[in-house]
Parts: structure tokens; C-alpha cells; sequence
């Protein structure tokens, strides 16, 4: 059986980069897609070739690519972002989708890590976690690590979907308004709760559908509201102080049977 693939997504400074290595302490496969963009453009690689030979040696130094100076001129200039986004974004595509297709060692789920992935890959997973945080602080946080102004920050921002819009599309919240203790401590939560929805999801795998219950879809019983309206049957984990019960409901979340 296919193992589930969750997105995980945040806005820049939100923590995304240290929710995913929470996840990967307690055994999960994660990619960061940050890292295939910096990785398919390293020197030497064909990714760089084609990118100096499209925006010229200008972006380069010794090192290779210079991004604090590409990154500046990206705002200014829609048609050399274009370019840039047309060498590196199918490269990245690829690296993932080679990612996700590579065996791994038994795990019950993995994470794919994206800027973009409400842009791009979310159809593609079974739900979307969302690194959350107020924009004053991510600003603060931003400022602290890159070394860089709070209107440098900002203008990142605006480039990227707003907190509101990122909120509605998530399935899962992980609240990084605290401190880091704070922040390992709700990954480690919900991983408990991503294990149970692939366990169920095995239980369920060899399940006999009756009348018109079809395949059931996993979910976050929060997020009852934006699955009922499929007309399938969902399962739902409930969690208890004792115990946790896997009920099958319709589509008017009326209970169908206690498993």
C-alpha cells in the first residue's frame, strides 16, 4: 500500500525547516523543497549551467550563485524572475518526484516541505500542515535570522500567500508563536494522530463497503465540514481520555458503525 504524503507549508521565518526536522527525530521520510532549489543549481550542476548561460555571469561568484544579488533584482524584474523560475522549478519538480518514488524504510507517512505547495503539489497529498505564526513576529523572526531589514521581510511577504488564505487550506496547525519546546511538542502530538490515520487507513484498506459507502477518506475530525460534502464515507478518529474509536459516518456525519 502506498504510503500517505503530507505537505507541510509556512510562510518565510515561519518554521517550517525546523518542523520537518521534529518530524524526521521521530522517524519520518522528509524533503524540503528549499533544499532541492538550492541543490539543482550547485555548482557544477547542469542547473547552473543552464542558469548562468540564461541570466548571465553577472549573478555569480566564486562561490557560485550570488542570490542576495539575484534576489534583489527579482523583484525589479518580472521577466528575469520568469526565466529564473523556468530553470529551476521543473528541476525541483523532478527532484521530488524522484523523492517520493524512492523506497524508504518502513514509516507510516512521509512530508513533502514547500513555500509553494498551495501553489503547486497539495492536490497531490493526503492533507496540508500549516506552520503558523503572527506576521509581527514572523517579520521579528525573519530579521533575526537572515540578517536582514523588516522591509526586506515584508516585501518577501507580498510575494507569498497571505496568513488568512494559507489557514483556510489547512488540514493541521502547528502554532510556532512559542518556543521551540512548544513547537516539537504539537509535532510530536500530531504525529500520533498521523499514525493513526495510516493505521486506520490499512484497517480500512480490506474493509467490505455496504450499500453506498465508498472509499473512506482520512481525516482530521476538524475538518469534518470540507469532506461531507463528497458523499463519501469517512472515517473518523475520536480521541479519548481512555481510548481512541474509529467511527464510519455518512455523509451527513451520521455514525454508520463503531469499529
Amino acid at each position: 500500500m502506498p504510503i500517505a504524503t503530507y505537505g507541510l507549508t509556512g510562510g518565510i521565518a515561519s518554521g517550517k525547516s525546523l518542523a520537518v526536522t521534529y518530524f524526521g527525530a521521530l522517524g519520518v521520510p522528509t524533503c524540503d523543497t528549499d533544499q532541492f532549489a538550492r541543490d539543482v543549481i550547485a555548482p557544477g550542476t547542469p542547473g547552473e549551467r543552464a542558469l548562468r548561460d540564461a541570466i548571465g555571469d553577472m549573478y555569480f561568484n566564486a562561490e557560485g550563485l550570488n542570490r542576495a544579488r539575484l534576489r534583489a533584482a527579482l523583484f525589479q524584474d518580472p521577466d528575469l524572475k520568469h526565466i529564473v523560475e523556468s530553470i529551476v522549478h521543473p528541476r525541483v519538480r523532478d527532484a521530488v518526484q524522484t523523492w517520493l518514488t524512492t523506497p524508504k524504510p518502513a514509516a507510516p507517512y512521509q512530508i513533502v516541505c514547500s513555500p509553494l505547495l498551495l501553489e503547486t503539489a497539495s492536490r497531490d497529498s493526503q492533507g496540508v500542515i500549516v506552520v503558523d505564526l503572527p506576521e509581527s513576529l514572523q517579520i521579528a523572526r525573519g530579521i533575526e535570522r537572515d540578517g536582514t531589514s523588516a522591509e526586506e521581510i515584508q516585501r518577501i511577504m507580498t510575494t507569498q500567500r497571505d496568513r488568512a488564505s494559507r489557514l483556510a487550506k489547512a488540514d493541521f496547525i502547528l502554532d510556532n508563536s512559542g518556543t521551540r519546546d512548544d513547537l516539537q511538542k504539537q509535532v510530536v502530538r500530531l504525529h500520533q494522530t498521523l499514525k493513526d490515520c495510516a493505521l486506520t487507513t490499512r484497517l480500512m484498506s480490506s474493509y467490505p463497503a455496504r450499500g453506498a459507502v465508498k472509499t473512506p477518506a482520512i481525516i482530521n475530525p476538524i475538518r469534518a465540514d470540507r469532506f461531507a460534502q463528497n458523499g463519501a464515507a469517512l472515517l473518523i478518529w475520536v480521541h479519548g481520555p481512555m481510548k481512541s474509536i474509529a467511527l464510519l459516518v455518512n455523509q451527513s456525519l451520521t455514525m454508520i458503525q463503531t469499529i
